[in-house]
């Protein structure tokens, strides 16, 4: 009987959190974009496997996310400064993407193959200049770069964007300014 009543009240206790979820009143928002990879993406996996890695995809997106954020000024923790960040005293950079005491806002979820399809699904409510400074780093990726490693091999990583749902977000300089706690070049 105790038992039962613990499972009620554990049931309960998840709903909740599913209905609340951190984000909009609808429940989690999820952006989906298509990508078209003509070569491999190696994401990291010791037996040299072509299974891509989540975690690996959100390492290399990190990586071109702050450096457009120090590009506009933002802050971006690491090498560069050797700063670290810690809970709620974080840069522009771990905001979005988390830290030791502060969780990513998204969850990166991804298919394999020529066509890969990602899910970005909000675990916190994230602001439109938080989805566009998103777009455009997927942007950059495309036009300038790549994604995962063992980028001077075949040109692994190179990526064509089919389809986003972060198209509509653009940041704008009034957007970018209020949500950069560092101002740098001016915008």
């Amino acid at each position: 009987m105790k038992l039962q009543v613990k499972r009620k009240i554990l049931n309960t206790d998840i709903k909740i959190i599913r209905n609340t979820g951190g984000c909009s009143m609808g429940g989690p928002r999820v952006f989906r974009i298509k990508l078209q990879a003509p070569n491999e993406i190696w994401t990291g996996d010791h037996k040299k496997s072509n299974v891509l890695r989540e975690t690996g995809l959100i390492g290399s997106i990190r990586w071109w996310y702050e450096a457009l954020i120090r590009a506009l000024g933002g802050t971006a923790c690491g090498p560069i400064d050797n700063s670290e960040c810690n809970g709620r005293m974080h840069c522009d950079a771990c905001e979005l993407f988390g830290c030791r005491g502060w969780s990513r806002k998204f969850i990166l979820r991804c298919s394999n193959g020529k066509t890969i399809r990602i899910g970005l699904t909000e675990l916190r409510k994230m602001k439109d200049v938080e989805l566009g400074l998103l777009n455009t780093t997927f942007r950059i990726i495309e036009k300038y770069g790549a994604m995962g490693g063992k980028l001077a091999h075949e040109k692994y990583g190179i990526i064509r964007i089919m389809e986003s749902d972060l198209d509509e977000f653009q940041p704008e300089k009034s957007q970018l300014k209020g949500y950069l706690k560092k101002k740098g070049f001016p915008l």
